[in-house]
């Protein structure tokens, strides 16, 4: 009778418990997780798990009798480190719902973080022994500072490796690759050592001026590649300071003394511009002859048929032991396993040192929908910390990503041209095939088996509503956001975002091309962001319908001789974009640079740039009689550019590029591909979305010389700027240039406070007036650095 007894109970507590779950009208359910938990427990506040990954596998158990809390799903994490050897996955069967989504987030108070590397107690790392590393650096005066660890003696054996890189639109490879094992202290990344040092106050002081290169020239006798530089008996650029004020780079004299002290032969690198000024090129060295001032690389840079190439530009060395000689620089000897560091001032026993080791995304969400990541930290990994596709409404809200090797977020697959087919959690070479008709389509003439033509509408498959709310994202490695999502074949929005997010610093491996925020796709939006500090630019634009807006973009694009903060290029379809309302300050390197605030490039057309406000941006303007401009238009047109503030600019405003000739002859002979192939914009949804560009196309086909277009710039405000306002119109009708109006002071214009900077006009400005119907500029919403600052 006994044992019956309790077998009726323990069917009487089973039934209880299926009913408790099979309730729809329960709340909400919670799991904890704490680092001093164990996985082995049940994952109540009182027995947490050790890991999300144990979270995780309850909730699908609940999900798994097809019964899910009303309230939704909630894992609590508690501070401290979380050390991951393996990515951690969400796919569909650990979706939430539209009113009760899956919610991993931090317990109040508490910071935890998810790292993807492994923890070195300060106390391993000792006095250097090997009295020949100390006799061969440079400089000799820091041998007492440098300590050592033996990373084999701590289990640890695989250091990455150190790949040859390549920027946005040259097709040879692409600079979207793992970067090897890195050191972090105290949160901060450590440097890799080089020469010339990085430096972020005077970029082209870290940088060698150039080198002679040897180019081989194609059967045809075209410049094709190069595998030689030479430093020797080089002069640093014609234009420097004697004449019109450009900053020169580290002499090449200097880098031919340097190279006579190196020793190392293994594994050491050369970086910068060696293929164009704007673009940033790694390559292996194979040999240095010190006797001849040469460096042979492993693998040849290739051009393009028309560079005639003579010199590379801004050129860096790194990865050598010799060059380490300040604080937060190191080298990982690949043969022996011993890291030497020059640790950071405040270096002491309770410092926090972590290697990366995952070669991959920390978190990965595919097809999956109703995700929230909140408060969380993910660092150091090899690649990038968040991967996002497919599903929708999966959002990360103010958490940290940093001290990643490539970028902060990727939304959206990436690309494999050898493949031709998407891939997961990596970039690939996505850039290649979205950016350019230099790859892709480009001059028929250089269109090779380097650059074959492929798809700029590329659909990456990011979902929809995935995003970034309230985030920081600083230190990555190549890019902040890579934000992709919508199909531009059918013109379908994605609405994929990144608002309220303060992201900078995201080029420490890669000095260009590597911008806090990338979008691609179609429909995408990007909000009241505060995006700032990089060499290069800050905002790359792909696609079509993407709306950027309320966001404060500055410092960008300060070690460029030529790009722009905000840049879209060499693709005529890829049409209705919209920059409303933004606060943009403080762009390019001086004020004799090829750089802009925005750059239209090769012929962009069809977008809208309304009510901003340009305050202190540089462009090229003086002795040479070149210019520039704030914004440059670089053969495009149907761009309206109106309702905008320029304050207290150098060089030129608005200036536009080629004349409507060599446009004509650009689209119908070099880019056609992308406007009838790819997709076709005499055709809906092209034609019925974007109507005036279907008719120019039309009459480009019918080589209509009679049409006209134009770009309308009208109702734009100039204070106080340092050069022409507008340049001369080259095109057949200039009715659409009308109430561009100047004022020499910024006291004229009636500012709420322009000695703080504030832009907001009064309800007495004469702009109204002179103006009539000029939209007031909401200069609060735009204004996010102060909003940050606060916080």
């Amino acid at each position: 009778m006994k044992i019956i007894k309790i077998t009726f109970i323990g069917l009487l507590i089973f039934l209880t418990d299926s009913l408790i779950w099979a309730n729809t009208n329960i709340p909400k359910k919670e799991f904890f997780v704490t680092t001093k938990g164990n996985d082995k427990n049940d994952g109540t506040k009182e027995k947490p798990f050790a890991s999300i990954q144990a979270a995780r596998d309850a909730i699908r158990k609940i999900k798994g009798i097809n019964e899910y809390p009303k309230g939704g799903i909630t894992v609590w994490i508690g501070g401290g480190v979380y050390e991951l050897t393996t990515r951690f996955d969400l796919a569909e069967q650990d979706s939430g719902t539209e009113d009760a989504p899956v919610i991993y987030t931090s317990i109040k108070g508490e910071l935890p973080r998810f790292v993807g590397g492994i923890r070195i107690p300060a106390n391993k790392f000792m006095a250097v022994s090997d009295i020949n590393f100390l006799k061969n650096l440079v400089d000799k005066s820091v041998q007492s500072h440098i300590l050592q660890v033996n990373l084999k003696d701590l289990g640890l054996t695989d250091y990455g490796k150190i790949n040859d890189l390549h920027a946005v639109d040259f097709g040879s490879d692409t600079h979207y690759l793992p970067a090897p094992m890195e050191v972090f202290v105290d949160q901060q990344p450590m440097s890799l050592s080089r020469w010339p040092n990085r430096n972020n106050d005077i970029p082209f002081m870290g940088n060698v001026d150039r080198a002679k290169i040897q180019m081989v020239n194609d059967e045809q006798g075209k410049p094709k590649q190069y595998s030689v530089l030479n430093v020797n008996d080089v002069l640093c650029h014609k234009n420097a300071s004697t004449e019109d004020g450009d900053l020169s780079g580290i002499s090449p004299k200097m880098a031919f003394g340097h190279l006579k002290l190196w020793t190392t032969k293994e594994d050491v690198m050369v970086g910068g511009c060696l293929v164009r000024g704007y673009a940033h090129t790694a390559r292996k060295i194979a040999s240095i002859d010190s006797n001849k001032g040469t460096f042979t690389f492993q693998n040849s840079v290739n051009l393009w048929p028309t560079y005639n190439q003579e010199e590379a530009s801004m050129i860096y060395f790194y990865n050598l032991p010799e060059e380490i000689d300040i604080p937060g620089e190191y080298y990982i000897n690949r043969n022996t396993g011993i890291l030497y560091l020059y640790p950071p001032k405040d270096f002491n026993s309770n410092s926090e040192v972590v290697v990366s080791t995952l070669n991959d995304v920390l978190i990965s969400i595919e097809n999956c929908s109703h995700i929230r990541l909140k408060g969380l930290t993910f660092e150091v990994t090899r690649t990038s910390a968040v991967f996002i596709s497919g599903g929708k409404d999966n959002v990360l809200e103010s958490c940290t990503l940093r001290n990643t090797g490539i970028v902060g977020v990727q939304i959206g697959k990436g690309y494999d041209s050898k493949t031709q087919k998407l891939i997961s959690r990596l970039p690939g070479d996505y850039r290649n095939a979205l950016c350019t008709g230099l790859e892709v389509g480009g001059p028929i003439q250089s269109a090779t088996k380097t650059h074959p033509r492929t798809g700029t509408s590329l659909n990456r498959e990011g979902g929809e509503k995935n995003g970034l709310d309230g985030c920081i994202i600083y230190n990555t490695g190549i890019g902040g956001v890579l934000l992709g999502g919508g199909d531009r074949k059918t013109l379908t929005p994605a609405n994929n975002f990144v608002k309220n997010c303060n992201i900078y610093r995201t080029d420490r491996l890669i000095t260009y091309y590597a911008e806090n925020i990338t979008v691609d796709g179609c429909g995408n939006h990007i909000e009241a962001n505060y995006l700032h500090d990089n060499l290069g630019g800050i905002l790359y634009i792909h696609g079509n319908d993407h709306i950027i807006e309320y966001n404060e973009i500055c410092r960008g694009i300060t070690g460029s001789v030529d790009g722009g903060a905000i840049e879209i290029r060499q693709n005529p379809s890829q049409l209705g974009n919209v920059l409303r309302f933004n606060y943009i300050h403080d762009n390019a390197r001086d004020f004799n640079s090829h750089t802009r605030a925005i750059y239209l490039d090769n012929e962009t057309c069809g977008i809208q740039i309304f009510g901003n406000v340009f305050y202190r941006n540089k462009g090229r303007f003086g002795m040479l009689g070149n210019t520039t401009g704030v914004i440059f238009i670089n053969g495009g047109y149907e761009n309206k550019i109106h309702n905008n503030l320029f304050v207290g600019n150098f060089g030129s405003d608005i200036i536009d590029g080629h004349e409507f000739k060599k446009m004509r002859s650009t689209m119908i002979y070099a880019r056609g591909f992308m406007m009838e192939k790819d997709v076709d914009i005499t055709k809906p949804p092209y034609s019925t979305r974007y109507p005036e560009m279907s008719k120019i196309f039309t009459g480009f086909k019918a080589n209509d010389s009679t049409i006209v277009i134009a770009n309308h710039v009208y109702d734009n405000v100039f204070v106080g700027n340092g050069g022409k306002k507008l340049s001369e119109g080259r095109y057949p009708d200039k009715k659409f240039r009308y109430n561009n109006i100047e004022f020499d002071v910024m006291q004229q214009v009636d500012f709420v406070d322009d000695n703080k900077n504030n832009f907001e006009l009064k309800l007495s400005s004469p702009i109204f007036k002179q103006i009539p119907g000029f939209a007031p500029i909401p200069f609060k919403k735009m204004n996010q650095a102060i909003r940050w600052e606060n916080k």
